[in-house]
């Protein structure tokens, strides 16, 4: 049994300026530092961080992440979003997103360079010493100047245009115009009474099917709205992406594999048109 099967993974951690031990069984991240800090990780979260490190430097669908984290469940993109800020928000990883990299409609893919050697996690029966954890090495990788400095206080009026901010940046991003403006990106907009349709596929040739595949789907939508809607198809590889978007803008995502499509319930669209 290698030492890597006994005690798990060890990553650099800019959380910590040291490091941390992925433990996937226990579903458990443990912090080397003079507390010994212990976070344990979702289900899914645990297996997402656990299938990155075993690809690393590889770059993973979101295919295989939805099918390795939620086996045999119809989820939303926005869950697999969830849990992927989760895990890099624990490893301190959320604002330079160095160590789970990010591959624009291609997956994540996890930084070897953040990748310790086994050896160098102090162990006393699989639990970190503070004495060995305080003398542990420092990363090498430079960080970007991204250092946890103490946050100013700042007036009421401040923080709300702060946090006025990050909401229009969420709708943008949630939106996805990257697949609009992305160059030879074939799109189609329709009018289907007050509602607007758009179908988004690489290529010209591609937008006919994917209009018929989305036909009952798209229906039902139409069915169950009590008001007008802006609704975005698009496929990528075996999953289908359904953007739902108010007259108020708000946005909700369907993200499902084709194989469920059909079995997408009234209750769950209706949230998608809320």
């Amino acid at each position: 049994m290698t030492l890597t099967q006994t005690i798990g993974h060890v990553i650099r951690c800019p959380r910590t300026a040291g490091l941390a031990l992925f433990e996937p069984t226990r579903q458990l991240l443990t912090f080397c530092d003079p507390a010994g800090d212990k976070v344990e990780l979702s289900y899914s979260a645990s297996r997402i961080l656990e299938l990155l490190i075993q690809k690393t430097d590889t770059i993973v669908t979101r295919e295989d992440i939805l099918a390795y984290a939620w086996p045999g469940r119809i989820v939303t993109q926005s869950s697999l979003n969830q849990a992927i800020s989760s895990v890099r928000e624990q490893l301190g990883d959320e604002i330079s997103k160095d160590i789970i990299q990010t591959m624009p409609r291609r997956g994540y893919q996890f930084n070897s360079r953040f990748l310790a050697r086994p050896e160098e996690w102090p162990v006393n029966d699989n639990i970190a010493k503070p004495d060995a954890c305080e003398a542990a090495p420092q990363p090498t990788i430079v960080m970007h100047e991204n250092k946890r400095l103490p946050r100013p206080w700042l007036p009421a009026h401040i923080w709300l245009l702060m946090v006025i901010a990050l909401l229009l940046g969420l709708l943008i991003w949630r939106i996805n115009w990257c697949l609009l403006l992305e160059p030879g990106l074939a799109t189609n907009n329709q009018q289907s009474g007050d509602n607007r349709l758009i179908y988004t596929a690489p290529d010209e040739a591609q937008l006919p099917a994917l209009e018929t595949e989305m036909a009952p789907l798209r229906q039902k939508l139409l069915d169950l709205s009590q008001s007008p809607v802006t609704l975005l198809f698009n496929r990528t590889y075996n999953f289908y992406d359904v953007l739902c978007i108010s007259q108020t803008h708000r946005i909700y995502s369907i993200f499902v594999h084709k194989s469920q499509l059909s079995r997408l319930t009234d209750d769950q669209l209706r949230e998608c048109l809320q």
